[in-house]
């Protein structure tokens, strides 16, 4: 059975877009289809400061995986792509953060995960990407839409879009 999960990578540490494109190609070799792609978005650091803005994309992935296994998949694309996770619970520069926003319309708390994920509507560069992917979709918690929650997002920092991305580059098993 095929799972919809909507992620969002971001990176600003290296060369962010490349950093991205090398996600998105691992998810799609390791963790399923992806279907969809926002824009690239040019966001600031959200709860620290950095030297480098975020660069930000969500996508939509097919995927035959439990949230528990997408989540180590996951975890384990960022730690091939340099990242290095701080034992410090405190926000970093990072090469690359994979998030899962949401996993069909599940909500879990575990110790590990928490689905969907706490912060969304709290983002705005998580919710102007993902307004490109489904404006309609409806947070399973809150029963708001992301168009909705981007009107009422309090958060005041810019999310840029800067670039149109290919879906071309992705290549699915």
């Amino acid at each position: 059975m095929m799972h919809q999960s909507y992620l969002l990578l971001g990176s600003n540490k290296g060369n962010r877009e490349r950093n991205i494109v090398k996600a998105v190609k691992a998810i799609a070799q390791q963790a399923g289809i992806v279907s969809k792609m926002s824009s690239l978005y040019r966001s600031q650091p959200w709860g620290f400061q950095a030297e480098k803005d975020f660069y930000n994309l969500a996508l939509l992935l097919q995927t035959p995986h439990e949230p528990h296994t997408l989540l180590h998949i996951l975890l384990e694309i960022e730690k091939s792509l340099g990242r290095v996770r701080d034992s410090k619970p405190s926000y970093t520069s990072r090469t690359i953060d994979i998030d899962i926003l949401f996993y069909d319309k599940l909500i879990l708390e575990s110790p590990k995960l928490i689905l969907p994920h706490p912060r969304i509507q709290e983002r705005r560069f998580v919710l102007r990407p993902m307004m490109e992917l489904d404006q309609d979709y409806k947070h399973p918690v809150s029963g708001f839409s992301i168009a909705h929650m981007l009107a009422a997002c309090n958060d005041t920092s810019e999310a840029e879009e800067i670039k149109k991305m290919e879906n071309i580059f992705i290549k699915n098993k």
